[in-house]
């Protein structure tokens, strides 16, 4: 096993922790903080607009991309078929999840306006 490996092995156990550190803190942020109050768009804008809410979804976000798409390549490697393409499948799975935080980073941030 290379280093490469093992590191992502790490980060997949480390990115497993944060996604439940976070998605605990993204539920109680979201349904147990303003406990009783009439949910509407306005008050979702606001609650947008906290740098401790976007920064806890981007954390999740990008946890989230991380986990799922380096379980797929593990999952992929296993097959025989990407023995000698595992260069390509890495590069694409990377392009794929920069875009995929790209396009949900843009998601969170165009509320800070």
């Amino acid at each position: 096993m290379n280093r490469a490996n093992v590191w992502a092995w790490l980060l997949q156990r480390i990115t497993a922790v944060l996604l439940l550190v976070l998605l605990g803190t993204h539920f109680w942020v979201t349904h147990y903080k303003t406990l009783g109050e009439i949910i509407i768009f306005e008050t979702v804008q606001l609650r947008l607009k906290d740098i401790t809410f976007i920064l806890v979804d981007a954390g999740l976000l990008g946890c989230a991309i991380y986990h799922a798409l380096n379980g797929l390549r593990a999952v992929l490697f296993d097959f025989t078929f990407f023995a000698g393409h595992k260069r390509i499948l890495n590069w694409a799975l990377v392009l794929f999840g920069a875009v995929t935080l790209i396009y949900g980073g843009y998601g969170l941030f165009v509320f800070l306006r």
